[in-house]
């Protein structure tokens, strides 16, 4: 990558609740200030939701503060390019209030805690999401103009694992690994999915920290190249009802403190391995929300659809929520409950909260599920967004591992996503019942 004094601009940016990168632009020349003492922005990224707005009831701001500044500190080690801004230098950023302490509902100081939580009990774990989304073949203005509706995706056959398919995108996809090579994302493997104009991108592992912001960061790379390519993409949950959905599974090699990792190919995890993932079991139903965030979110959960309706694990187990894989330094664990509609950094603080609950209470493992999970009469995890408020706003692990504030936060968030949800009438609302009531 060039070096930072070739930029004529810099873009600060944080992660908001969703997961995109807010901010702004300034001249190069002042990034040392954007370091330190940081540069200043409304604080209103902390509270908003999918539309950008922000929302009145939550405690961190609001009227009831003045709506305040903040500032926002560049973190030098995050630099990456956008494509079609070659002489801009991006840098993601952590929040702080003005009297510069950090802001622990921002969604990096969520992952920070957690990481920090892991380091104490002599865990580290090097992390990857592996995203799924959808490719239309027309541009976002016109879809919108469309109210996206007529979707035309690139090509009119679903592409699993079909190199034609697959093919018939590869200038795209060619482009797409340049993006992410430039901005530091390296690609391990690019395959379709089972859905018409489904792709799914795997990368490189990294600290927990790194994942999430290569997360958030292949997210608008991928929006970016589609835009200058006339293109769209969707990491909605469930863009049709008769698609297959799109996961945000992450993949998580487990190890002590040393860097040795703590499962061992095709065998059942023992010590903090294992109670980490009875942990995951017992209490990812509390952190769901994270997980799947919307309304539409639940539509991907559903029986018959590869995604988890209850908490089993096994080894190369597809029907399991916690699948086991891999051999020697790359056996991992993929986590298969987030969609790709969900903020990886919340979905990484509450997978490692739930495995450090385990762990923390020396959780005995159930023993390794063989066959299809969903068949089995195991306690199912929340089904809708309403039964995921319930179990976060009850769940003592979660308030405990997270902190007042931030679960207060969080619950926040949710509470105002459900209201948006009950109060819309949907196309299919009057196409089911116009004549029929």
């Amino acid at each position: 990558m060039s070096a930072e004094t070739q930029a004529r601009q810099i873009a600060i940016c944080v992660p908001d609740n969703c997961g995109r990168l807010i901010g702004k632009r300034q001249p190069a020349s002042r990034l040392a200030e954007a370091v330190e003492p940081g540069m200043a922005m409304p604080n209103f990224h902390l509270v908003t939701g999918l539309e950008n707005r922000p929302y009145t009831s939550l405690r961190v701001t609001g009227i009831h503060t003045g709506f305040r500044n903040g500032r926002l500190k560049a973190d030098r080690s995050t630099r990456f390019r956008v494509p079609g801004e070659p002489a801009t230098d991006y840098y993601l950023a952590d929040a702080y209030n003005l009297a510069g302490d950090p802001v622990p509902e921002a969604p990096r100081a969520m992952v920070r805690k957690q990481i920090a939580r892991m380091e104490a009990a002599g865990l580290a774990a090097t992390m990857a999401s592996e995203l799924e989304f959808y490719l239309f073949g027309q541009s976002y203005a016109e879809l919108a103009d469309a109210g996206y509706t007529r979707l035309r995706p690139f090509h009119h056959r679903h592409g699993d694992n079909d190199l034609f398919v697959t093919g018939l995108a590869v200038d795209f996809l060619e482009r797409l690994a340049g993006d992410l090579h430039e901005a530091g994302i390296e690609v391990d493997q690019i395959q379709g999915e089972g859905g018409v104009g489904q792709m799914e991108v795997n990368v490189a592992p990294a600290d927990p920290l790194r994942a999430c912001d290569g997360h958030a960061i292949f997210k608008h790379i991928v929006k970016t190249r589609c835009a200058l390519d006339g293109l769209s993409a969707s990491f909605m949950a469930k863009i049709a009802d008769d698609q297959a959905g799109s996961g945000g599974h992450v993949h998580i090699c487990l190890q002590d403190s040393a860097g040795s990792c703590l499962l061992d190919e095709g065998q059942t995890p023992t010590g903090r391995a294992a109670s980490f993932l009875a942990g995951l079991l017992a209490f990812s139903g509390d952190f769901m929300l994270l997980h799947a965030p919307y309304a539409n979110s639940y539509r991907r959960i559903r029986p018959g659809t590869f995604t988890p309706l209850n908490a089993a694990w096994g080894w190369e187990n597809r029907s399991c929520m916690a699948r086991l894989t891999g051999a020697g330094r790359s056996a991992r664990l993929e986590f298969r409950l987030p969609g790709a509609d969900a903020n990886p950094y919340f979905v990484y603080s509450g997978l490692l909260a739930a495995g450090l609950a385990g762990v923390e209470r020396e959780l005995a493992l159930p023993p390794e599920l063989e066959g299809d999970s969903s068949a089995l009469d195991l306690p199912p995890l929340p089904g809708d967004l309403t039964e995921s408020v319930h179990a976060f706003s009850r769940s003592e692990i979660a308030r405990e591992a997270l902190g007042e504030d931030v679960h207060a936060h969080l619950l926040g968030l949710a509470r105002e996503e459900l209201q948006i949800e009950r109060a819309r009438v949907t196309d299919w609302d009057r196409l089911r019942c116009f004549e029929a009531v």
